[in-house]
């Protein structure tokens, strides 16, 4: 998929200086001349990417640069969001930042104009998983102590009322799964049944944190 391809570049030319086409287009097994495509493409939704010949030469991004959510239709950003979880799973650091910026940003620069300030730790929600949790819907959110008006995609919305089990996971987010897989290894053994909702909420900053030192709180609620 396209998009999936443009954003993966953004991605690896945000941890890397500098990368070739050749070596882009041996990664996504098309040729040299998509790639060009990709990046002209890229270039003329805004992105400041740019190429340079000659011995050490490459394809490059403006250092500084984050991503911009309005050069990407709805279905785009929906479709980034799964991008991005997925790709911050494997081996790319700044998928979670990039994630941060076009959600929790939006969310958090709402709150600040409402006059308000975040009431607790800022989550990720999934819903309607398949069997095997590689797809599913994602919502992001940031508790408030009162009712703010929907605006721009921004609603209100309840979380984890009810029962559940919770676990809290230490280190890489990437790593998560080392957390769910006894969570539901526990539901097995002792007979209980998911909602199908799952939260992770993250409980401090990556960006002043260590990686190893990252705490997310997982909840898993029951029936």
């Amino acid at each position: 998929m396209k998009i999936n391809r443009l954003i993966e570049i953004i991605t690896i030319l945000l941890n890397r200086q500098t990368v070739t086409a050749k070596e882009l287009a041996d990664r996504f097994g098309v040729s040299k001349r998509t790639i060009y495509r990709d990046v002209d493409a890229l270039s003329s939704a805004g992105v400041p990417i740019y190429t340079d010949k000659g011995k050490n030469g490459g394809i490059s991004i403006l250092e500084g640069y984050t991503l911009n959510k309005t050069m990407l239709s709805k279905s785009e950003s929906e479709g980034l969001i799964l991008a991005l979880k997925a790709m911050g799973a494997t081996d790319y650091p700044k998928a979670d930042a990039l994630l941060e910026k076009i959600g929790y940003q939006k969310l958090w620069a709402y709150v600040a104009q409402c006059g308000k300030q975040m009431a607790g730790a800022p989550y990720c929600k999934y819903t309607n998983p398949s069997e095997d949790f590689m797809k599913f819907d994602i919502e992001l959110g940031v508790p408030v102590s009162e009712s703010l008006p929907e605006k721009d995609g921004i609603y209100m919305a309840k979380t984890c009322e009810g029962k559940a089990i919770t676990a809290m996971h230490k280190g890489a987010y990437k790593d998560i799964e080392k957390t769910y897989a006894p969570m539901m290894q526990y539901l097995a053994e002792n007979k209980l049944e998911s909602t199908g909702v799952y939260y992770d909420y993250y409980l401090n900053n990556p960006a002043d944190t260590s990686e190893n030192e990252l705490l997310t709180k997982v909840v898993f609620m029951l029936k």
